[in-house]
């Protein structure tokens, strides 16, 4: 996932109402310490999602000189992206393949453990949002439709909020080449220079599921 769309897909699960706390409920009975312990693992999961990304985004190594990078202007940002994948600067292809490498080895584990808690839990409550989502999207080759029933009944149990998994969904109908289905995340156009959800192709097959897990309806455009 690129940074525009990372840093969309997280300010809208942030600000939508539909994530409120106040959705959740305990799957089963959890300790105090059991909530804290679950939740630093699934937070430094997130973050060792990152930890070899923001590298290979901008094709630098050094700390200090990314945070620099990340400073810049939106537009600026996405020129240094654009050079560093056509390997006009920073580092070089062969150290991009090694550190692609450790983070798809990071994935695969954040993964492992993340459906583990999942099959063993359900999602615990304490989590932020866009948490689950975040692992998941980097591993859409590992998600089974086993996974997606699990999600989808702890969203009509009150335990996920129905948004964050209608973007899973989708975002696994695209990694499988199909037409999205619920129709949530906004995509940037650079011709408009504005953000919008694509049209359903059945606008009425995604109302449907809309309503379901608990969206509102869609308008025809």
């Amino acid at each position: 996932m690129n940074t525009g769309k990372l840093l969309l897909l997280l300010l809208t699960l942030l600000s939508s109402s539909l994530i409120s706390t106040a959705q959740y409920k305990v799957l089963q009975p959890f300790s105090k310490a059991q909530q804290d312990s679950l939740k630093m693992e699934i937070d430094i999961m997130v973050a060792n999602d990152q930890k070899y990304r923001w590298m290979l985004m901008y094709g630098e190594t050094d700390g200090q000189k990314l945070k620099v990078l990340r400073s810049m202007s939106k537009q600026d940002q996405s020129v240094r992206m654009q050079q560093a994948r056509a390997n006009k600067v920073g580092i070089t292809q062969a150290v991009k393949d090694s550190l692609w490498k450790l983070q798809v080895h990071i994935d695969s584990e954040n993964f492992s453990r993340l459906s583990s808690i999942l099959y063993k839990y359900g999602v615990p409550h304490s989590i932020m949002p866009g948490h689950v989502s975040i692992i998941l999207d980097h591993t859409p080759d590992m998600i089974t439709d086993g996974l997606l029933a699990l999600l989808k009944q702890e969203v009509q149990d009150k335990h996920f909020p129905r948004f964050e998994y209608a973007v899973i969904y989708d975002g696994l109908q695209n990694y499988r080449k199909l037409p999205e289905l619920y129709h949530v995340t906004k995509y940037y156009s650079t011709t408009t220079k504005t953000a919008a959800i694509k049209q359903p192709e059945d606008l009425e097959a995604t109302n449907k599921a809309r309503k379901e897990i608990g969206l509102k309806r869609l308008k025809k455009q």
